[in-house]
């Protein structure tokens, strides 16, 4: 009996790290973690395959019930979880995406970055770069404070390890027709930006989900073009960037 059950601990120890290496490569991982860490969890997934293959040939002589259903609850999360691997859901990591770097709208070229690059790149105070074009995308969310300075915010989430950790990172927009944005609603945002000549309040707003939603209270978009787009197969900023060519 206790060989059965010490045959079982690595059975199920060599299911999760089975399970954990397809999730690498051929999963949602980055419903779980920032794609950064696929080379720890493929690391680990080798070392459980390792061990659980060696306690199914070498049985733990005094395997405990405790530890036995502790695996099996983990093992039951995984594979219950709806973000797991599905090829019907599976998309290729942010990070991975080749897009070019820039795009030319009306004649004008814009550097295409997302809204933690823009972030930090405010926060560096570099005026050469706070004077070129770009393309930003993300969500759009109004609130009363902002439609009465004809201004919305546009908002991403960004993950740095995983989705426990995700916060909500934009920019206000001063845009004259934002009556005619909804709520929710996902645009490329095509302009320049402007320094905010003073700290406004921050508006009442967030993303579902996200503990904290912060704007940039140093600088503003001015579009020169808003435009709807389609909310991205991976709407997280998963990847920051320094310079060119940026995780769009």
């Amino acid at each position: 009996m206790k060989k059965a059950g010490g045959v079982l601990e690595g059975l199920i120890l060599l299911a999760i790290g089975t399970y954990a290496f397809l999730l690498v490569f051929f999963g949602n991982y980055w419903r779980f973690l920032n794609p950064k860490f696929k080379w720890l969890t493929a690391v680990t997934a080798l070392v459980l395959i390792v061990v659980g293959a060696a306690s199914v040939l070498h049985p733990n002589k005094e395997p405990k019930l405790s530890r036995i259903i502790i695996f099996l609850l983990l093992l039951r999360l995984f594979w219950v979880a709806p973000a797991g691997i599905s090829p019907a859901h599976r998309v290729k990591a942010q990070s991975l995406e080749e897009e070019p770097s820039r795009a030319t709208v009306e004649g004008v070229e814009y550097i295409k970055i997302n809204l933690a690059e823009l972030y930090s790149l405010c926060r560096e105070g570099v005026e050469a770069k706070l004077a070129m074009h770009y393309a930003v995308r993300g969500m759009v969310k109004r609130d009363r404070q902002l439609d009465r300075l004809g201004q919305f915010a546009l908002v991403r989430s960004t993950v740095f390890c995983c989705l426990a950790d995700a916060v909500g990172i934009g920019f206000r927009v001063k845009y004259d027709h934002v009556d005619k944005l909804s709520d929710g609603e996902w645009v490329e945002v095509f302009g320049t930006l402007a320094p905010l000549v003073s700290k406004l309040p921050d508006p009442a707003i967030g993303i579902a989900g996200m503990n904290i939603t912060v704007l940039n209270d140093s600088c503003m978009l001015l579009p020169h073009k808003v435009s709807a787009t389609r909310k991205p197969q991976i709407p997280f900023i998963l990847d920051i960037k320094q310079a060119e060519p940026y995780a769009y």
